[in-house]
């Protein structure tokens, strides 16, 4: 049997999008994506991950809807087709589907002076981090925890700005419960007054490059006094403050906590939410290893998180749910660090010698695109990096 010449390749170039439906999907889901994309964009829809990737074009787009079905798709076309990009949608029903595909792609950030515009990704959580940073000529980042159950603060953190310190301050009501707090985000009579003094921070505070919206929403430590908080309260707030920010202010929904199961399957609770958010400039992440020497392949055994990565890795089936308005924002990791020492999970803290974990973990980071990365953290706890050399150095050794 002979094969023509050139057969497979296109007659002339042309940039093709291919929506990818998964294994399960009817003829509903079908028709939602053609509704909601064919008279403005004439995509492709169909169920083959083969035909997705297949062709001699010099642009192939694939958006891969609920992706978890398929496994590791990034995996996949990197080794069968690789060249294809690729974004992901989940959602939980044909109709949801449409109105994810049918949202527009929101409007960049107005432009701000930036003297970095190459900037590194690397820095350390707290204040104390970036002041060690710029001691030695550090650039790169720093989450600072703030807490407004007294009301609203004034931060003058310009100092940093110009040193090259990008500030993402992460507004909270308060300490979680374990830690003698009464949660991220108050709810009843306190929910107006937390909102407001977030705002107002915002106003007030001068050199924050960002701000997160409280911390790891769907973990019991973080609800107030331990009362349920559930995802539509937590997009019903945040879309409040959202509203009333000040012109220029980058906002980001706090990071959930990618271990955690207080709002059932995240990967399921979690889109629901960031499509229904007025807007975002960027998205906060955390993403941890149990253990210095962790298999970054494991998966959650047991349901609801059954597949789900569980540990560094976790950011990628993160990355995976984002809504495809948001996929293109920033992706800073605001907490990362290995949670405890050897294969002792009640040894918390870093080890004496993780300095060659920080640098794997921060290539696989700048692998995955992000923008990026605060070690967590500085001092305070159990997980003090002041006094650690080997993770100091390996900092500014990849600053460098």
């Amino acid at each position: 049997m002979s094969t023509e010449p050139g057969r497979g390749s296109p007659r002339m170039q042309y940039k093709r999008t291919y929506i990818l439906l998964p294994p399960s999907a009817n003829s509903d889901w079908a028709l939602a994506a053609i509704g909601a994309t064919w008279d403005d964009h004439r995509y492709t829809v169909g169920a083959s991950a083969d035909d997705a990737g297949v062709g001699s074009l010099d642009v192939r787009n694939i958006i891969a809807v609920n992706p978890g079905e398929w496994g590791d798709l990034g995996a996949f076309y990197a080794e069968h087709y690789p060249g294809v990009s690729i974004e992901y949608v989940h959602a939980s029903t044909p109709e949801q589907l449409g109105r994810l595909l049918s949202l527009p792609t929101p409007e960049p950030p107005p432009p701000t002076p930036d003297t970095h515009p190459t900037h590194p990704i690397t820095g350390i959580h707290d204040l104390g981090g970036a002041a060690w940073m710029v001691a030695n000529g550090i650039r790169g980042w720093c989450c600072e925890s703030v807490y407004l159950d007294g009301g609203p603060l004034s931060l003058d953190l310009q100092h940093l700005a110009d040193a090259g310190i990008r500030v993402v301050l992460r507004m909270n009501w308060s300490y979680a419960t374990d830690d003698g707090g009464s949660g991220t985000i108050p709810s009843g009579p306190q929910l107006p007054q937390w909102e407001s003094n977030a705002v107002e921070t915002m106003r007030r505070c001068k050199g924050v490059w960002g701000y997160a919206i409280g911390n790891e929403m769907n973990n019991s430590r973080e609800w107030l006094d331990g009362v349920y908080f559930s995802p539509d309260e937590y997009a019903a707030t945040y879309n409040r403050i959202y509203d009333r920010r000040p012109d220029g202010a980058r906002v980001s929904p706090g990071a959930i906590d990618p271990t955690n199961a207080g709002w059932g399957d995240w990967r399921k609770t979690w889109p629901l939410v960031l499509e229904s958010l007025h807007g975002a400039e960027f998205l906060a992440v955390h993403a941890y290893d149990h253990g210095p020497n962790a298999d970054r392949n494991m998966v959650f055994g047991d349901p609801p998180l059954e597949g789900a990565f569980y540990n560094l890795r976790m950011l990628e089936t993160q990355k995976a749910i984002i809504p495809a308005r948001f996929t293109g924002l920033p992706v800073v990791i605001t907490e990362t660090n290995h949670l405890y020492r050897g294969d002792e999970e009640t040894d918390q803290g870093w080890e004496d010698n993780a300095g060659g974990w920080v640098t794997n973990a921060l290539d696989y980071f700048a692998r995955q695109g992000v923008a990026g990365v605060t070690a967590y953290r500085w001092g305070y706890d159990r997980w003090a990096i002041e006094g650690n050399e080997s993770v100091k150095n390996a900092i500014k050794d990849y600053a460098d």
